[in-house]
């Protein structure tokens, strides 16, 4: 399962997104929701969700503030989906630039939104396959070097 954060200002939206979709269903499970950027910072650092799903204006920090820190201070790739009431091109320009997912605007589409969760899903296991082949290369390379360095053979062609 994919941990998802909810963070939207209004209790009744993040209410309505919890009761709209069938979460494990889809892969995910709902790690918490905040109301504020500010907050939803702080759970994103604690919790590492894989998914974000975030409102653009919102008290404290806004949504594309919060995208923007996540990225700098928090080293694990996370995910984010903006759902807005506001069709503004720069907030969608700027969106696009943090690499968003999709930028959804309200009322939600079912269909759209759960085909963008559907995208991010096989984004997100695309990812870790890459990953966890990484890691098992690298073992298997250092698992040879040391098996050579072991048996004493010269370190050339290593």
């Amino acid at each position: 399962m994919f941990k998802v954060l909810l963070v939207d200002d209004e209790p009744f939206v993040r209410e309505g997104i919890k009761a709209l979709i069938p979460w494990e269903e889809y892969g995910y499970m709902l790690c918490g929701e905040a109301e504020n950027g500010e907050e939803a910072l702080h759970m994103t650092k604690k919790q590492v969700p894989h998914v974000v799903i975030t409102d653009i204006k919102m008290p404290v920090f806004d949504g594309l503030e919060l995208i923007k820190r996540v990225r700098d201070e928090i080293q694990e790739p996370v995910k984010f989906i903006i759902l807005s009431g506001y069709n503004e091109f720069k907030f969608a320009q700027t969106a696009m630039q943090y690499d968003v997912k999709n930028y959804i605007l309200k009322p939600i589409d079912e269909e759209d939104f759960v085909q963008t969760l559907k995208n991010v899903r096989t984004e997100i296991e695309e990812e870790l396959k890459l990953k966890n082949e990484y890691e098992l290369g690298l073992r298997a390379m250092t698992s040879h070097v040391i098996q050579k360095l072991v048996r004493g053979e010269n370190g050339k062609d290593v």
